[in-house]
């Protein structure tokens, strides 16, 4: 049988929502459990919209009698962003009475949110009460969400951890670390910090290195705005109000193996491709190997080809990537003969 993921009520008065995700077969599912599934927030005032989430359920990572939970929620209206509200996540028995209730405040990092439950319940306890809370061998989770009101968020401890780093970029206290880059420009930071987000910078601050005797990097391959956004993002994981282009940040988290950055930065050239730079972000995902942002680009030089023919950017790609550009060729060959076979059985 099938997991069943039913959404409940919406009580417009007090901002909450229920969902029950019923999992079936439970115990024989639990060896290799790793269940996700998306569900729709609140929207009762018709502010709060195109929130989404992913639960997560999680058994024998690091303990095989721990089972975990997790709830992630994205929010795209940053005036709702904070305090968003309360989790609560209990098991119904086979009199549909809450058990093993686990509940924690959900206050978000910028947009995203989430609450992670190390330890939801254990294994041994489920299987020694299966014939209550494992009722037909179903696990049945029932999931109560609840916004505040803005005088409960009020009272409420704010996360500021990011607003935290953010000050601890800007202002620099207890700096230990230069990087030099551009002309004469220098950026204090902290070689924690670095050494944290960047496997690149752990090295280069590695005991035995001048850099980590002394403490100082000299970067020459990008610019100071670059260099900034990327020190930026490791302090906070944002990318609002850059000064440097996406594709250069894209490069910098690639050279420094800040992978996290590099799939946001992608996001973003995604997002963008047009006219002007689609033929250009081909050469630069060919090059830096993103097959994401290949293949985003080669579908878009595709469906626009007749207009990109005429570009000069489309003849350098034919003298400078010969394979890229015979790969271009074929995918543009490919979707030719596809519509034709279409309009053959469709006539």
């Amino acid at each position: 049988m099938m997991d069943q993921f039913v959404e409940g009520d919406v009580s417009v008065e007090d901002h909450s929502k229920t969902f029950k995700w019923k999992i079936n077969d439970f115990l024989v599912q639990m060896e290799n459990i790793s269940l996700y599934q998306k569900f729709s927030m609140l929207e009762t005032d018709g502010k709060i919209k195109d929130w989404w989430g992913c639960l997560r359920l999680c058994f024998g990572m690091n303990d095989k009698n721990v089972i975990r939970f997790t709830v992630f929620m994205l929010v795209r209206n940053k005036e709702y962003s904070d305090n968003l509200g309360s989790f609560n996540i209990s098991i119904l028995n086979d009199k549909h009475l809450k058990k093993c209730k686990r509940e924690a405040n959900i206050i978000s990092i910028q947009t995203r949110c989430g609450v992670y439950f190390s330890h939801f319940l254990d294994f041994n306890l489920l299987k020694e009460n299966a014939a209550t809370l494992l009722p037909g061998g179903a696990l049945t989770l029932l999931l109560e969400f609840k916004k505040h009101s803005l005088q409960e968020s009020q009272n409420l401890p704010r996360n500021n951890l990011s607003n935290d780093l953010n000050e601890a970029f800007t202002g620099m206290n207890h700096s230990d670390c230069v990087i030099h880059c551009g002309e004469d420009q220098k950026l204090v930071c902290h070689s924690f910090m670095l050494e944290a987000r960047s496997p690149v910078f752990k090295a280069m601050l590695g005991s035995g290195f001048q850099e980590g005797l002394t403490k100082t990097i000299k970067i020459e391959n990008f610019t100071p705005e670059t260099i900034k956004d990327m020190l930026h993002f490791i302090y906070t994981d944002s990318t609002e109000e850059l000064g440097s282009t996406p594709p250069e940040l894209f490069k910098a988290a690639d050279h420094y193996q800040i992978d996290l950055l590099k799939a946001v930065t992608i996001n973003m050239l995604i997002n963008a491709i047009d006219n002007s730079n689609a033929l250009d972000y081909l050469v630069l995902a060919e090059t830096y190997n993103s097959p994401n942002l290949k293949k985003a680009a080669l579908e878009y030089i595709v469906n626009n080809i007749k207009a990109l023919m005429e570009t000069p950017e489309y003849e350098d790609i034919a003298h400078e990537y010969p394979a890229l550009f015979l790969e271009v060729t074929k995918s543009v060959f490919n979707q030719m003969d596809e519509k034709v076979t279409k309009a053959t059985q469709s006539s």
